[in-house]
């Protein structure tokens, strides 16, 4: 018996290669230096306003191979496309923070990423929630259904990862239970063709 899967959801991990202490240093700078922040899906941390990678000395590493990720990740969808980076922010997390669930719709994204700069074993893993399978639909389900038809799944992170998905997957972090400073960097990506 053959078993095929229908409607995959597209999700890629890549590890760029950049200066990690340098970026993590620059981030709590930042924060320090109260630089402007927001709430959104954060509940307690901090959240940075939108930040252009290109313009910071210690981010143009990183930025540059976001961007050749990016291209890898356009050739596997379409030869035609090309991936632009926007909406950059940082996230810094301390012990108990986390973010609800949320997804990055409604900045015009097609694709979302997060590159993970300062996490450990316990700072939190992103869960990503199926939105649309039939158990969104018929909560009436079984339990026993649910080893069919998966509902959530987690990554934990790890440092250096970057993480591409549909923009429009809810997620969320769970609460940090490290006393390491967690620090992520998180962006959008919009769809151009050549």
């Amino acid at each position: 018996m053959q078993i095929n899967k229908l409607f995959g959801v597209p999700f890629w991990r890549s590890y760029p290669l950049f200066d990690i202490n340098a970026v993590a240093g620059k981030c709590l700078q930042m924060k320090n230096d109260n630089y402007p922040n927001r709430k959104v899906s954060n509940r307690g941390g901090w959240q940075s306003q939108f930040i252009d990678m290109d313009t910071m000395t210690e981010f143009r590493e990183l930025s540059s191979e976001i961007k050749k990720n990016l291209k890898i990740i356009a050739a596997s969808i379409d030869p035609k496309v090309t991936l632009i980076p926007s909406h950059a922010w940082i996230n810094i997390n301390e012990r108990g923070d986390y973010n609800i669930e949320h997804n990055h719709s409604s900045y015009n994204a097609t694709l979302s990423s997060v590159i993970y700069i300062q996490v450990d074993k316990d700072s939190g893993n992103i869960i990503f929630t199926d939105n649309f399978s039939a158990t969104a639909y018929y909560p009436h389900m079984l339990p026993s259904t649910r080893k069919l038809l998966v509902i959530k799944e987690q990554v934990e992170p790890k440092a250096g990862m970057m993480l591409t998905f549909p923009a429009w997957i809810p997620h969320s972090v769970q609460p940090s239970k490290s006393d390491l400073t967690r620090i992520s960097i998180a962006f959008n990506v919009k769809v151009g063709e050549r």
